[in-house]
């Protein structure tokens, strides 16, 4: 009888030590997720001030900028044109959260735990 209690005991203890072995795995995997996110995230608002800075560069420079999508037919292509970038900055934080919420669930509110 002690043969078999004992057989289940090593057998719970062998499925306990499987069960924590693959949630390790799984935290694992889902903070290499977030980092890998994080660093595009990184590298993409990197890329956006380096796009602001030259832009600005560019206009500091006497180098008007034209694009007739954002003058509107005014005669100062650069009016308006703090205002703009700002609103283009806001869409892209906004569109952050959206993807940061919609896409990746997990990370944020913690998927796993409630399973």
């Amino acid at each position: 009888m002690e043969k078999i209690e004992l057989k289940d005991k090593n057998e719970k203890i062998e499925r306990k030590e499987k069960i924590e072995k693959i949630e390790q795995k799984e935290k694992l995997e889902k903070i290499e997720r977030k980092e890998k996110i994080e660093k595009l995230e990184h590298k993409e608002k990197n890329e956006i001030i380096e796009h602001k800075k030259d832009f600005d560069h560019k206009l500091s420079d006497g180098h008007p900028v034209i694009n007739p999508g954002l003058t509107g037919g005014m005669s100062d292509p650069t009016s308006g044109l703090a205002e703009r970038v700002q609103q283009l900055e806001m869409t892209v934080n906004s569109l952050t959260s959206f993807i940061d919420s919609s896409l990746r669930p997990d990370l944020s509110q913690g998927a796993l735990s409630n399973e």
